[in-house]
């Protein structure tokens, strides 16, 4: 028995050898697709975050900026309080004619 062998049995193997290599080569095709749609899907996520802290850290100073103001604001309110002048009477509001407004 030792030259028996079973016809097309070797067609046989090189065909499963060559499906086997169809298989793994689809398989790392895939892998590499899947990689490479993560890759970009970090990226995007990445540039979207740091947008979102470039935008953080501007209404941050926007909101020093409003506290600034507010506290300018309320300072003059009570420096204008303590003139004690009738708002209808303040210089600012002296029309062009040199009279108050009403």
């Amino acid at each position: 028995m030792k030259g028996f062998s079973i016809p097309g049995a070797q067609w046989s193997g090189v065909f499963v050898d060559f499906r086997l290599q169809e298989i793994v080569a689809d398989l790392e095709n895939k892998l590499d697709n899947q990689t490479a749609e993560h890759a970009r899907s970090t990226v995007a996520h990445d540039l979207e975050l740091e947008a979102l802290k470039q935008q953080e850290e501007k209404m941050g100073l926007e909101i020093v900026q409003i506290k600034e103001t507010t506290d300018r604001l309320i300072l003059l309110a009570e420096r204008f309080d303590q003139l004690s002048l009738p708002v209808h009477n303040h210089p600012s509001l002296k029309g062009k004619n040199g009279f108050f407004l009403n």
